[in-house]
């Protein structure tokens, strides 16, 4: 049985400032421009709605970042999720047909 990760809010506000990133620069992955807005409702791609149960640690790091970031929690985890499958790719060689979140 592996030993479970005893958290307390001291460790985990610490992980946080850790996990901040430090300039601009560190927010935006190498390589991709700065997005620039436009103004209005983006396009709805075909989305399909899922449920996830997470923590309420991890929600609240979540939250962090967001606040951290000037965003919500959805856009927090959806651009971890691009950033993860991009490095999927990546490691696996294979060509990212991914067109946008």
């Amino acid at each position: 049985m592996k030993n479970k990760v005893k958290w307390t809010m001291e460790s985990v506000e610490s992980e946080i400032m850790n996990l901040k990133p430090k300039r601009k620069e560190d927010i935006i992955p190498k390589g991709m421009k700065e997005p620039k807005f436009k103004k209005g409702r983006p396009k709805k791609l075909d989305t399909v709605k899922t449920n996830l149960d997470l923590t309420e640690v991890l929600i609240h790091e979540l939250d962090d970042i967001a606040n951290f970031m000037g965003t919500n929690r959805q856009a927090v985890i959806k651009n971890f999720i691009f950033n993860g499958l991009s490095e999927y790719y990546k490691l696996q060689g294979l060509k990212n047909d991914r067109k946008s979140a």
